[in-house]
């Protein structure tokens, strides 16, 4: 997760899940880890590191959902308290 030509360590990354146009899950800061991801600086071309922790990781106890489909989104919030949301176009289902 990145914003344009923001440095990525300085926000705070969270993973929402959707269903039915309704924000039914946003994860805890404490729950995302971030990772190391030095490729995306290089594929987008860009200097000093700016998105090399742009990845991250999460666990999500699916027995807080109810079951079914959801669409996975990821927002990002800098500094200065911008908003950033972004539809990843994936699904994530629970059965």
């Amino acid at each position: 997760m990145a914003i344009e030509n923001r440095n990525s360590n300085l926000n705070e990354m969270f993973v929402a899940l959707v269903k039915d146009n309704n924000f039914i899950y946003v994860n805890r800061i404490d729950q995302l880890t971030v990772n190391t991801r030095e490729d995306v600086t290089k594929y987008f071309e860009k200097e000093n590191n700016l998105y090399d922790d742009s990845g991250f990781h999460i666990i999500i106890n699916s027995r807080l959902l109810e079951l079914g489909e959801y669409k996975l989104y990821m927002i990002i919030r800098n500094n200065e308290g911008d908003v950033l949301i972004k539809n990843t176009s994936k699904v994530v289902n629970i059965y």
